[in-house]
């Protein structure tokens, strides 16, 4: 007999998973749901129920056994996962760099061990943009929900003995564990919300949320009459309002989460029944018709089957303002569901006498072991990356990592500053450079240029601060308040050691908060720094800011690189792309102020006046705004001649 013609088959649980699941590819595919990832929560609630509905069924017929719990979990979840992993990790091969291919291949690695929740926790946040472009992103849900089901069926059976079969003690019981997760849960998503959103302490509470509602008895609710319509049209509503209302800003999960959890309860709640036969309820006699159950027989597969080609398309942002692209790759994912559902998930589904449980744990140890051996060979292989070498020359990009220095505040307060410059212990140094990672990346003229002159300097640079005294904007890795000390500090040690010269480099257009950016406050705490350091004494260079882009440039001059529109030769302008820093319109007022320009700009345009991205094949930057080794080079000669003359008597 098909699941679908059992007795106790709850069709209209499939209709649940059908809303689900488009949910969650409708806002993958950015295609009007924003908050449709809360489709995931839905899943999880479900899973919840019908797993501990199940168990418990066992449990009283005193019939459940771990080994037969595992198999069909076995049996569920590894047919359609297989190949469609390995669907994904050809498709990396095909499509992605050696870079990115060698983290795909990590990830595999994690899902083979049902632990990819891991893997994804430590290495990227869910709606980074570098987690759209991550082809086994979407198992991290599957490995939560593994992680429970390893856990779950041995502690509910030791709880279920220690309660001496009460349902009710196991209910509280469980009832206490979900309320703990979701405490934790709200916690953690206030200081780490990667570990909220990919691990399971924080997320339990949603499957054991189901798992209760397994020991709610259906009989009573009869009593509720129409008042069962009102709990499960209440129910999708509000699933349906986080779907349109969630955003990726809105913090998740915590208290956020509950929202969908809760309508997915009440949903299911309202339609329980002790016997089999249609759902009590329109709505739920709604998600029971046909198309609403085919959808939600093939959601596992559709889940599993619509996010690699997805996350492919966002590695080159392709299809990124074509709804019509994004709709025909949800469609054939759709396609290769029903496929994978018919003749992959049906025929493992159920047991066959020949085919032992033996047979089954090896024939999973075997896929898993396929897949962490074919990740673990992809890792260490990157370069049988299929991506033609034009586009690779384009996306070999970085900063030099020589020149990443991260000065702290107790470094600053101790004067152990990284030197540039000409190497002589016996010299003295004169020039201070003070930025923040634009610093770091033009680092190597600015050494270069101080070696020409016969300069020694000290290196004063930390990610996301600006070089402002008494002033700073909160950043996730900048150092916030302790700025503030830090530059007295460095105030204090410029007098002392002697430093005659001091250059300002930064991404001045990202410490702006006010619009218009007249009224921002940096502009005239930077102008009192730079007036402050004139009053001691010494030089101010500041650099311009370089150009900037609305979109990644090795990524963009790569994916032209495809299709013919970057040129392997000469220099290549992104201008179409150019976002104008709102610093420009003040550099007279920090000239007026005392600070000598370094025409960063210039070096970075054509002789037309229109900024290069790239030269010759190689990217000058290396993201959005920080320049690569070879960008940083273009800016040599303007360094040099500053320096040239201010040494000139």
């Amino acid at each position: 007999m098909k699941p679908e013609q059992s007795p106790t088959y709850r069709p209209e649980i499939d209709g649940l998973r059908a809303v689900a699941v488009t949910s969650v590819v409708l806002f993958h595919a950015d295609l009007g749901l924003p908050g449709g990832y809360v489709g995931v929560d839905v899943f999880f609630v479900i899973s919840g129920f019908l797993i501990t509905s199940l168990i418990l069924r066992d449990l009283r017929d005193d019939t459940f056994r771990l080994a037969d719990f595992w198999e069909r979990r076995a049996r569920r979840i590894l047919p359609a996962l297989v190949p469609a992993s390995a669907a994904a990790l050809l498709l990396s091969i095909a499509f992605l760099p050696p870079d990115a291919l060698e983290g795909v291949g990590r990830s595999a690695m994690y899902l083979a061990a049902f632990a990819s929740n891991v893997f994804y926790r430590n290495n990227l946040g869910y709606f980074s943009a570098r987690a759209e472009e991550q082809p086994l992103l979407h198992t991290w849900s599957l490995a939560v929900e593994e992680q429970f089901y390893l856990l779950f069926p041995p502690l509910l059976l030791l709880a279920f003995r220690l309660v001496k079969r009460s349902h009710l003690r196991l209910a509280l019981v469980l009832g206490i564990t979900a309320a703990l997760s979701l405490a934790a849960s709200i916690r953690v998503t206030r200081i780490d919300p990667p570990s909220a959103f990919y691990l399971l302490p924080a997320r339990a509470f949603e499957l054991l949320a189901g798992a209760l509602l397994a020991f709610v008895p259906a009989k009573p609710l009869a009593r509720l009459g129409h008042a069962r319509e009102f709990l499960s049209i209440g129910g999708l509503t509000l699933i349906a309002a986080c779907c349109l209302l969630f955003t990726r800003e809105t913090p998740f999960p915590g208290v956020a989460a509950a929202a969908p959890c809760l309508g997915a309860l009440l949903f299911l709640l309202a339609n329980l029944r002790s016997v089999a036969g249609p759902p009590p309820t329109w709505s739920g006699l709604a998600l029971a018709s046909r198309p609403f159950v085919f959808l939600g027989l093939v959601s596992y597969s559709f889940y599993l089957w619509h996010w690699p080609p997805l996350a492919i398309a966002h590695s080159w942002k392709v299809g990124g303002d074509a709804w019509l692209f994004r709709s025909a790759v949800v469609l054939g994912a759709f396609v290769l569901a029903v496929l994978s559902w018919r003749f992959v998930e049906q025929p493992f589904r159920k047991p066959r006498p020949r085919r032992s449980r033996a047979w089954v744990a090896g024939g999973a140890a075997v896929a898993m072991g396929a897949l962490l051996l074919g990740g673990a060979s992809i890792s260490a292989h990157g370069e049988i990356s299929q991506v033609p070498p034009a586009a690779l020359g384009w996306l070999d990009a970085k900063i030099d990592p020589k020149y990443l220095h991260i000065v702290g505040l107790d470094r600053m307060r101790a004067r152990n500053l990284p030197s540039i410059g000409v190497r002589d212990e016996d010299k003295d140094p004169t020039v201070l450079v003070w930025g923040d990672s634009h610093a770091m990346a033009v680092m190597s003229a600015i050494d270069e240029a101080c070696r020409d002159v016969g300069w020694k300097g000290l290196v004063a640079t930390h990610a996301s601060t600006a070089p402002v005294r008494g002033y700073y904007v909160r950043e996730t890795y900048g150092l916030n308040e302790r700025a503030l000390p830090y530059s007295e500090s460095l105030f204090e040690l410029i007098p002392t050691a002697g430093i005659t010269d001091v250059v300002l480099v930064a991404y001045w257009s990202s410490y702006f908060r006010e619009d218009p950016p007249s009224h921002d406050p940096l502009v005239k705490a930077l102008l009192l720094t730079i007036k402050d350091l004139r009053a001691l004494g010494v030089r101010v260079w500041f650099q311009r800011e370089v150009p900037k882009y609305a979109v990644d440039v090795p990524q963009e001059l790569a994916r032209r690189a495809l299709v013919g529109l970057a040129p392997p030769s000469g220099e290549v302008t992104l201008a179409e792309l150019h976002v104008p820093s709102p610093m420009q319109a003040f550099e007279s007022e920090i000239v007026a102020a005392g600070a000598t320009l370094v025409d960063s700009i210039g070096a970075l345009s054509t002789a037309e006046g229109l900024p290069i991205a790239g030269v010759d094949g190689r990217s000058l930057y290396c993201d959005h705004h920080h320049l690569t080794p070879a960008g940083a080079r273009r800016l040599l000669p303007a360094y040099r001649a500053a320096f040239a003359a201010a040494t000139q008597p």
